[in-house]
């Protein structure tokens, strides 16, 4: 029980940093950063993840997961103040750079431990879904005040994260180091899937206040949806244990693949701000499905020695590839052919992967 709220915590605090970081781009907004000067700066995290997720696991198989998630902390609150305090957008981005570089492997280090030290790891990952929405609201509040706030905030949660890890004991690694080998080919196929599916919601989640404007519906309203919808979350999250139970890894992953699809159809159909913030609380079975499923594929699954690669490339799709492809292979077809139209052809190509995929689950 012990090592269950100390994972709960972690994981409330870890979240809080994630939705914490995303109001950066409104930040930069207030300080006078155009449109692609934010799109450059909020790029860096992911194009980072790609460097160093492969870095972090590999130093992760020698020192440990504690060891790496400690190390990594420092340099993070000291980049994070060194964008705050830097005036022009050239010291900004140099410091964004440097800041990207050490906060991507929190998260992927505390997970992984997470959920190779608890069975239940559906209800400690829910606190990481109560931290975001917490953090979102306390700190929408705040910035009405002043945008130093987020970074005051970051850097309380990151010196918290940072103390409670001081009694965490690491899970073994000596066997992971000394026979690490390839994942199966079946995962990285998995792994294509994920990136398409991930992609398509990243897109949505980018996407939505655009089209939100487009039909002059109140754009506030997509930022209140996006921040809602979060809460959907919760109630797959109370039950993950029982629902991977009756449905297995492969079913479950293919169902998220199948909400998103047709999450992505039905935003342009429908006609009133209303019904399109409504469709927007199928996220509840989108992103966190995929995510849990895949999860405890690695975990379950796969051997011991594979599980470090298999982690590795499982969070370069999640922090990098997806939003990479999500965000400007979405724009760039939105400019081609129009927003909606985008919709439809990514929630095509994404419900179309979800029959492609229950055809070959057995195989995989």
């Amino acid at each position: 029980m012990k090592e269950y709220k100390k994972f709960a915590l972690i994981e409330f605090l870890i979240y809080s940093v994630v939705s914490s970081y995303a109001l950066l781009s409104q930040y930069f907004a207030e300080v006078g950063f155009s449109s692609s000067q934010i799109g450059i700066l909020m790029s860096l995290m992911p194009i980072n993840s790609l460097i160093t997720n492969p870095l972090y696991f590999r130093i992760a198989e020698k020192k440990g997961k504690v060891f790496i998630l400690r190390v990594l902390i420092l340099p993070t609150i000291f980049f994070l103040w060194l964008v705050f305090l830097s005036k022009g957008f050239l010291h900004k981005l140099i410091f964004m750079a440097f800041l990207t570089f050490f906060l991507p492997g929190i998260i992927p280090m505390a997970e992984s431990l997470a959920i190779e030290k608890i069975p239940s790891y559906g209800k400690v990952r829910l606190w990481g879904t109560v931290g975001f929405l917490v953090s979102a609201f306390s700190l929408g509040i705040l910035v009405r005040f002043s945008f130093v706030f987020i970074f005051l905030w970051m850097t309380s949660i990151l010196a918290l994260i940072f103390v409670t890890f001081r009694n965490v004991r690491d899970t073994s690694v000596s066997i992971e180091r000394r026979e690490r080998t390839r994942v199966p080919g079946s995962f990285l196929l998995i792994l294509l899937f994920v990136i398409l599916g991930i992609s398509s919601n990243y897109f949505n989640f980018v996407f939505l206040p655009v089209l939100f404007k487009l039909r002059n519906y109140d754009v506030s309203l997509a930022g209140v949806t996006i921040s809602l919808m979060t809460t959907t979350e919760i109630l797959f999250l109370i039950f993950s244990e029982r629902i991977l139970r009756f449905m297995g890894t492969r079913l479950l992953f293919n169902s998220g693949l199948l909400v998103i699809g047709l999450r992505l159809l039905l935003v342009p159909l429908l006609k009133n701000p209303l019904s399109a913030m409504l469709i927007q609380f199928l996220h509840g079975w989108t992103y966190i499905v995929i995510y849990y499923a895949v999860m405890q594929m690695i975990q379950s699954e796969l051997p011991l020695k594979s599980r470090t690669i298999a982690r590795t490339l499982f969070w370069m799709t999640l922090q990098g590839f997806a939003p990479i492809t999500g965000s400007s292979l979405g724009g760039f077809l939105s400019e081609a052919i129009g927003i909606s139209q985008t919709y439809y052809l990514l929630g095509t190509a994404t419900l179309t992967s979800a029959f492609v995929f229950f055809l070959l689950r057995r195989k995989l």
